[in-house]
């Protein structure tokens, strides 16, 4: 009689379960509910805020600020267009205001995705995305042409790009694209090295550089050499990557040994070049020359001969306004190495 009862006493327990799961009423189906709901809401938490990193990126805008905390003006782009958008999502009211109570309360969340790193792993995924169709269709182009260059950047890191030229075929439509493909902190400079620098890259990328027909660079001896230029050393893995110089470094290098054949061309550059100097060097010295000239004085370029028209414009329009702006510095209390330089302009 006793194990009669036990076993009559759970058919009971695992019917009423079975009609509360059939109801969907059960203690577990409530949490599933609870768990697909919040699952729901973090996928779409997420969902906006890529949606406002690729607007930020297609825009080139900063997403970053100098402070991290909501509310702060601040903060930065992409935490400012979250607040913004929280005024009018329900879903994004109700994450900010958690983020901003932790913040207040200085208690730390287990996860918000709204820190710089977590922005910077939404980048790096979105790059990384686009990187791989960009491959994609190099893949099913199978022939394409590369150009590569590089330049410091502001911490003095030598940055160098690779850019893929390929021909983009979708149906019966054909287009050039030209893409970024990837940047690669590399200081070397020798041909050699470069070159060798780029064939990694490319494995890297899956890219096949048996299937390169062009390369182009500058004119710098390092990239173009003859003989001990990239393009020389690449020739020799692939003689079908064919060299095309850039032509307006072409031009601008036509230009610059022009004016450094003229002595009086040489000459006036200088000047131009020592007066900006030396008014730039002293905030008080650029107040008496805005007093004289109602434009701005600019450096010369030794990279962009276009960038030197900017440089004389101004030299050219006002000459006269400079002479009194330069006059006029002489009753200042200059060193003796200023007064030279003054006397010698």
């Amino acid at each position: 009689m006793k194990c009669l009862y036990y076993t009559n006493k759970t058919n009971v327990k695992w019917k009423s379960a079975s009609r509360a799961a059939i109801r969907k009423s059960s203690i577990d189906n409530l949490l599933i509910t609870e768990l697909s709901t919040e699952t729901s809401n973090w996928t779409k938490l997420i969902e906006r805020l890529l949606n406002i990193i690729l607007f930020l990126s297609e825009r080139g805008l900063a997403l970053f600020g100098s402070s991290q905390h909501i509310y702060d003006p601040d903060n930065g782009n992409f935490l400012g267009i979250i607040e913004l958008l929280s005024k009018y999502d329900p879903i994004l009211s109700e994450h900010v205001k958690k983020v901003h109570e932790s913040q207040l309360n200085k208690k730390r969340l287990q996860v918000h995705y709204l820190s710089t790193r977590s922005q910077n792993e939404f980048i790096e995924l979105c790059g990384s995305f686009v990187q791989t169709k960009i491959i994609e269709e190099i893949q099913i182009t199978k022939y394409f042409s590369i150009v590569v260059d590089a330049t410091p950047d502001c911490s003095h890191k030598e940055q160098t790009t690779f850019i893929i030229r390929y021909i983009k075929i979708d149906g019966s439509k054909f287009s050039i694209e030209e893409r970024f493909l990837y940047f690669d902190d590399y200081s070397k400079k020798a041909g050699k090295e470069i070159a060798a620098r780029i064939l990694h890259v490319l494995t890297l990328l899956n890219i096949d550089f048996k299937l390169c027909t062009g390369q182009a660079y500058d004119n710098g001896p390092d990239m173009a050499g003859k003989y001990k230029g990239v393009q020389a050393v690449l020739l020799e893995e692939n003689p079908n990557c064919m060299l095309a110089s850039c032509g307006n470094h072409t031009l601008n290098l036509v230009g610059v040994d022009c004016a450094e054949s003229c002595k009086e061309a040489i000459l006036y550059f200088g000047i131009v070049q020592q007066m900006y100097n030396f008014f730039s060097s002293s905030p008080q010295r650029w107040e008496i020359l805005k007093q004289h000239v109602p434009a701005s004085l600019h450096g010369i370029s030794k990279t962009r001969w276009s960038a030197r028209i900017e440089a004389v414009k101004p030299v050219a329009r006002h000459l006269n306004s400079l002479r009194t702006a330069l006059k006029e510095l002489q009753s200042l209390n200059l060193t003796v190495s200023a007064q030279s330089e003054l006397q010698s302009i």
